[in-house]
């Protein structure tokens, strides 16, 4: 039997190529805390790690170079002193390798791209692994978190750009872990977090925005205003 697949998504901030190594040792200890767990823990899945902090970066190199355009173009010292303070702003900190990420996030047009690559990817996995038995899951941090819930929508509809033709027939994903939960926060007013087609049955626990766990709220194949179907299976918490 196939290895369950893991998706990871990343929060805010730069994440190279093999980030997922932290993650995956995490799992490694946090199974060796349970008597009940065999083995190695992160063994037992298929990890895949997915990266859009990429599109960040492109947007932050363009700012940079705006910036540098003001700077050599500025005829006053008092906009001479703002392109100063935004040059030294681009060069790191907190601000510009964390923070700056959830700004650019609420641009439509890097929103749109951030979604499109994650759903992207994961549509190629599914394509490749789902046998029919497979079992996918979810694990999404921060700002993945909301950029999970829009990728899952989207997996719904066809993506001709990766010869995706939509979720198979009956597709549920399995668990669904959002840690520092913000895609309430960050929804967009056309596309609400929890009327999607995620459709999540939110019981007498209430998620809050922190860490949540969408396989305690999780959700019901249960009619919307649209009867689109829920994409998660129908358990209770």
């Amino acid at each position: 039997m196939a290895k369950p697949v893991l998706f990871l998504l990343h929060g805010m901030g730069k994440h190279p190529a093999g980030w997922s190594g932290e993650v995956e040792r995490k799992l490694t200890e946090i199974g060796r805390r349970y008597p009940s767990v065999e083995g190695d823990l992160a063994r037992q899945f298929d990890l895949q790690e997915i990266a859009y902090d990429d599109v960040f970066e492109s947007q932050l190199e363009r700012l940079e170079e705006d910036v540098a355009t003001l700077k050599a173009s500025s005829l006053f010292p008092a906009v001479e002193d703002a392109v100063d303070w935004l040059d030294g702003a681009t060069q790191g900190g907190f601000l510009w390798t964390h923070a700056a990420d959830v700004v650019f996030y609420l641009s439509r047009h890097v929103r749109n791209a951030v979604v499109s690559k994650v759903a992207a990817a994961m549509a190629r996995t599914i394509a490749e692994k789902n046998d029919g038995t497979t079992k996918f899951h979810i694990l999404a941090h921060s700002l993945g978190t909301s950029v999970a819930t829009e990728a899952v929508a989207a997996l719904a509809d066809p993506i001709p750009a990766v010869g995706w033709a939509g979720l198979p027939s009956g597709f549920r994903f399995g668990e669904v872990l959002m840690i520092a939960n913000v895609s309430r926060l960050l929804q967009r007013a056309e596309a609400k977090a929890y009327g999607s087609r995620l459709l999540p049955q939110v019981g007498a626990w209430r998620p809050t925005i922190g860490t949540s766990r969408i396989a305690s709220i999780r959700s019901r194949a249960c009619a919307s205003s649209t009867s689109r179907p829920s994409l998660f299976p129908a358990t209770d918490p």
